[in-house]
């Protein structure tokens, strides 16, 4: 895996019984019932990492935090250098 790596917030439509808020849901064009999540892909567009968020808060402080919980949950050294790019629709 090399140091390139992508950020993208995903938003698919919920299909469950549970009272969940409404978001924007990019494939529907419409706010409707979504599960977001974040993940992060490998510039080949392998996923390594992905978690369901909160889609009310802001992508800039969920960021940093999806890159700290990463770090935890497969360890990549303090020292290595990484690059995130940030898709389109963030």
């Amino acid at each position: 895996m090399g140091s390139d790596l992508y950020f993208a917030p995903h938003s698919k439509p919920y299909t469950g019984e549970q009272p969940v808020l409404k978001g924007w849901c990019s494939n529907l064009h419409a706010a409707t019932k979504v599960r977001p999540s974040d993940c992060v892909h490998t510039d080949r567009g392998e996923p390594i990492y992905c978690e369901t968020t909160d889609n009310f808060e802001a992508w800039r402080p969920r960021f940093f935090g999806v890159v700290e919980r990463r770090r935890t949950a497969r360890p990549w050294p303090r020292e290595r250098g990484l690059t995130f790019v940030l898709d389109r629709g963030v």
